[in-house]
């Protein structure tokens, strides 16, 4: 919002979470009297400039325009459980979640839980069953695996992170060595190298060197390996405790808030 008003202005600043503005930072001028009549302008979202600043100021703003998107990708390791409760967290979270999946993630998806996700006809209630009716529209964007047109292939368009959740070695393997074959590798790719928080979540065992090594080069460009280890001072009571104990670990990297875990030292550990 711009005002022109030769008396006393200021350049606001604010995080916006209302749709469909959520994830952008708000940059305006208004005078003093709209400042008392508004309520959006309070303490902590301006600050008074003179003119000469403010110019300036408006020109660094723009670097501060980020989004708090988020890219999930499910690949074919075991753990597809994991990855569908990360879904669901996210997206409870206010999150919109861009999401791509291989053909071998979809195979382990049947396996595990039972659910037959088409890939080229994708309809989120396959993948999250009854819950997809109560997330509203786009909130989970889905990009096809082969679909390098999408925004999450380049680095201009931004994000707040990404997670490969489960991620295989074959996955792991391609990220280490830069070869961009299908969107999650290109996706994965762009957030090293755009310096962007990229989780890996590696469910395998035992592992041998090879896959040892490349795990470490991902960590080594940027990445952050956290593998599916359950913890067992948390005293779990069920396997839904247990995934939500790695699902919370994930949310922490990616900087989610979430009450899935009790967390050491709480409730007396």
């Amino acid at each position: 919002m711009l005002v022109a008003d030769p008396g006393f202005a200021a350049l606001t600043l604010g995080y916006s979470s209302a749709a469909p503005y959520r994830g952008l930072i708000r940059l305006g001028v208004a005078s003093r009297g709209q400042r008392r009549r508004c309520p959006e302008f309070n303490a902590h979202q301006w600050r008074l400039v003179c003119p000469a600043r403010f110019v300036r100021m408006a020109w660094k703003a723009r670097f501060f325009m980020a989004s708090t998107d988020l890219v999930l990708a499910m690949t074919g390791a075991s753990g597809a459980p994991y990855g569908v409760r990360l879904l669901e967290v996210l997206v409870r979270a206010g999150r919109t979640v861009h999401l791509v999946m291989s053909p071998a993630a979809a195979l382990v998806l049947r396996t595990e839980l039972d659910r037959t996700v088409r890939l080229d006809r994708f309809d989120l209630a396959d993948l999250l069953g009854p819950s997809a009716a109560s997330i509203g529209p786009g909130r989970v964007l889905y990009h096809n695996y082969r679909d390098f047109t999408a925004g999450i292939a380049s680095g201009s368009f931004l994000t707040a992170g990404m997670a490969i959740c489960p991620c295989s070695m074959g996955t792991a393997a391609a990220i280490a060595h830069g070869l961009s074959e299908n969107l999650i590798h290109r996706a994965a790719d762009v957030h090293l190298k755009e310096k962007r928080k990229l989780v890996l979540v590696p469910r395998e065992t035992p592992l041998h060197l090879v896959q040892l090594r490349n795990l470490a080069t991902c960590a080594e460009a940027g990445a952050v390996v956290l593998p599916a280890m359950p913890a067992f001072y948390t005293k779990p009571q069920s396997v839904q405790d247990m995934i939500d104990f790695i699902v919370g670990r994930v949310c922490d990297q990616l900087g989610v808030e979430h009450q899935l875990l009790k967390r050491w030292s709480e409730g007396g550990s």
